[in-house]
């Protein structure tokens, strides 16, 4: 079997190979996703404080530090600590560490979290988002106290603490291989994945933050996700709508957790679906321009490389789709993807073309109109 041929820098313009690079830019995304819509819930995260408050002072890390000991000694959060401290968090990594070096503060926000005022409950969940903006070893503690009522609160909880409880999911699995481990062992892919398929309209960031947490699950825990977790995963994944929020996660997830590898069984039915899946990915991608479109166009490649090579009756099905599509054929779905004018989705088109001549001798006719195609846009390329 082929190995993958997508590099880091193709998808999300990063040198190296070492996984940390896609996770801190994974990470950033989540955080600009967070950003955009923090604005939104802000207004109930501000409820039970009396006032709008529109900005706190700069706080000093003795003030959080004080605060945190305060905290401690009270054993109970007011909405206005809480608030503050949500502020000191996004705002300064140190805070974060100040507040966490306190013992027993953190548990204090644990107990609004799983109180029975609701607007604590909110406030508190912001804190803890925040707080999985810090290091690994942070991470692996909000964990440890409450990745199961973080799993609570995605079965029943408002959609303002669905949402925020993902930020965090999202956060903590790009930062630590150990807390995706200790998550996925609590059942969060069978959770994120509810969330992730059946889409309700009012959910629909919902289920694109969902299909986020379980994407860095796949790239982050692909070593920890089971035979379990893989039928879970299989008997669910055609359930999810191509035109619906977070849909350009779903060949990520299957090809990071190990669906497209060769002692991989994909039955017909799905196997069809999936040819479905990335006629449309690629016949709705006008540009590169946008991470949506890379991780569509760039995942629908990879995964039909090693579909065909799995089963090469993907191939059959394939031609026959394009039939009934307004791209045609084979050669007007390759000349699309070429015409994006990338030199590394180029050398994927490349690995595709090696696979179909190796298993469709009959095709060389198109498949050279292609390469030849292909070879000119490489030419004016260096020009």
């Amino acid at each position: 079997m082929a190995v993958a041929q997508i590099t880091q820098e193709s998808m999300f313009g990063v040198s190296g190979t070492a996984v940390d690079a896609i996770r801190c830019k994974m990470r950033n995304a989540a955080e600009v996703q967070r950003h955009n819509k923090r604005h939104e819930v802000n207004d109930m995260l501000r409820c039970g404080l009396g006032e709008m408050i529109e900005d706190f002072e700069a706080i000093s890390t003795q003030e959080i530090v004080d605060l945190s000991e305060k905290l401690r000694s009270r054993r109970t959060a007011t909405c206005e600590d809480l608030f503050r401290l949500s502020r000191a968090f996004i705002s300064d990594e140190q805070h974060i560490v100040a507040f966490m070096s306190t013992p027993g503060a953190f548990q204090v926000i644990i107990k609004e979290l799983t109180g029975r005022r609701a607007d604590r409950e909110l406030l508190a969940l912001q804190c803890i988002c925040n707080l999985s903006l810090g290091k690994a070893k942070i991470c692996e503690k909000i964990v440890a106290y409450a990745g199961s009522y973080l799993s609570v609160i995605l079965e029943g909880g408002s959609y303002e603490m669905k949402s925020i409880a993902l930020w965090t999911l999202a956060n903590i699995i790009s930062t630590s291989g150990r807390c995706a481990k200790n998550l996925i062992n609590i059942n969060l892919i069978t959770i994120l994945l509810d969330l992730y398929v059946n889409t309700y309209t009012s959910f629909a960031d919902v289920s694109s933050d969902a299909g986020l947490c379980l994407y860095l699950l796949a790239l982050n825990g692909a070593s920890y996700i089971n035979a379990e977790h893989k039928c879970v995963i299989y008997k669910t994944f055609n359930l999810k709508n191509p035109y619906t929020e977070g849909a350009e996660y779903l060949l990520a997830i299957l090809l990071h957790a190990g669906f497209f590898e060769k002692d991989c069984v994909i039955h017909e039915h799905k196997l069809i679906y999936l040819v479905i899946f990335i006629v449309n990915n690629i016949n709705d991608s006008d540009n590169l321009l946008e991470k949506t479109n890379r991780l569509r166009v760039f995942y629908s490649i990879r995964a039909l490389g090693n579909l065909i090579q799995m089963n090469p009756v993907t191939f059959t099905i394939l031609k026959e789709e394009l039939s009934g599509n307004q791209l045609n054929d084979f050669y007007n779905f390759m000349q699309k993807l070429i015409n994006f004018h990338d030199s590394f989705l180029n050398k994927e088109i490349e690995w595709v073309i090696e696979i179909i001549k190796s298993n469709f001798s009959e095709e060389n006719q198109e498949i050279s109109q292609i390469e030849e195609l292909l070879n000119d846009t490489e030419s004016v390329a260096m020009e």
